[in-house]
């Protein structure tokens, strides 16, 4: 009795794992900054551009559909201190929505900083904005 109840909670374990590549295409032109936020696994992290490109990032972990998402936006507007150039961004818009499962999911981020979901494969999409 007690092997089916382990056999149970491994499945439910494996089951509410995620494994996630978030994909950021960029078009921005110059300096900017993408943030992504998972209450989930508690994840968040900042990925840096310095011109149009596609990064990915993997958000791994229990429950990352337990929580809407948090995609930032950042402009570059560097800041003068001191007589010393100092890099600072600005957020400029969101994209709020809530992802789970295993597989990857494209966020296109447009010169003009507006984002949105382009595609997306074994991964679930629900709250927000979805392809």
């Amino acid at each position: 009795m007690s092997m089916k109840i382990y056999i149970v909670l491994i499945s439910f374990t494996i089951i509410n794992a995620c494994n996630i590549e978030v994909r950021l295409s960029n078009a921005v032109a110059g300096k900017s900054k993408i943030q992504v936020q998972v209450p989930g696994p508690n994840f968040d992290k900042s990925v840096f551009f310095t011109g149009p490109t596609t990064k990915s990032i993997q958000v791994n972990g229990p429950n990352c559909g337990g929580g809407q998402w948090k995609i930032t936006a950042y402009k570059y507007t560097p800041k003068t201190v001191d007589g010393k150039k100092v890099d600072a961004y600005t957020p400029t818009s969101d994209l709020k929505t809530t992802f789970d499962g295993n597989g990857y999911v494209r966020i296109m981020i447009e010169a003009n900083f507006h984002m949105w979901v382009n595609d997306r494969a074994g991964i679930t999409c629900s709250g927000g904005q979805c392809a």
